[in-house]
Formats: structure tokens, sequence, C-alpha cells
């Protein structure tokens, strides 16, 4: 199997660009919060991480600290985005040639590290 460069680039993009809508649909909510404004339905800020945009929401999320005593958001965000590393990694592994499946497993779970350090930084400090 060859690696597919343009889906890849694609796929790069797409995820790029889905986690920044993800960070910037909490930052609007919150400032609709604000100003008591039209919000944006909590149906919409949860489908966001389940195509790909949980780190971007759960950034979002503890930066602009909104909705980080929701049950739903606090357990909800971080589970889907475990959800979005394994689907990840699937489309990876498929993706790159067979001698390189174990250099993505690693990049795939030292990501995966590298975001529950971030994660474990921001959860300690807000509590």
């Amino acid at each position: 199997m060859e690696l597919n460069n343009e889906f890849l680039k694609f796929f790069l993009i797409y995820y790029l660009v889905i986690n920044i809508v993800g960070f910037l649909s909490m930052g609007l909510d919150k400032f609709k919060a604000k100003h008591n404004h039209w919000r944006i339905p909590e149906k919409t800020l949860l489908l966001i991480p389940l195509f790909l945009g949980s780190v971007g929401s759960l950034i979002g999320m503890y930066t602009f600290r909104h909705k980080t005593k929701h049950a739903q958001f606090k357990y909800g965000i971080p589970a889907i985005l475990v959800i979005n590393v394994i689907c990840i990694y699937f489309i990876v592994t498929k993706l790159i040639l067979v001698s390189w499946k174990k250099t993505g497993f690693i990049f795939i779970l030292s990501s995966f590290f590298t975001f529950l350090h971030f994660f474990w930084t921001f959860y300690s400090k807000n509590s």
C-alpha cells in the first residue's frame, strides 16, 4: 500500500480547521453568554469534537473557562478525544506503509501523552 499524500494533506488541513472551529466556537459561545446574545446549541458544541475537533474544543473550553463545570463537557470531550485518537490511529496506519506502522503508532502515542500532559496541567491549575 502506498502512502496517499493527497489524502494525508486533506486530512491534516481538515484536522487543523475543525480544531480551530472547535476552539473558536467555545470562545464565541462564551462571548455570547456574557452579552446575553443567542447561544450556540450544546448539541453543536458536542458535535464538533465528534468530527475530530476535540483537541480544539477542549483547549477552547479551558482557555475561555466555558462549560468546564458541565459534566457532559468536562468528561464527555476528553472521552471523545480518546475515541478521536483511536480513529486517527486507524486512519494513519491505513495510509502509512507497513514499515512505517510502528513509527505512526509511536507518533500517535506520543501525541496522546503530550495532550494528556497538557490537559493535566490545565486541570490542575483550574482545580
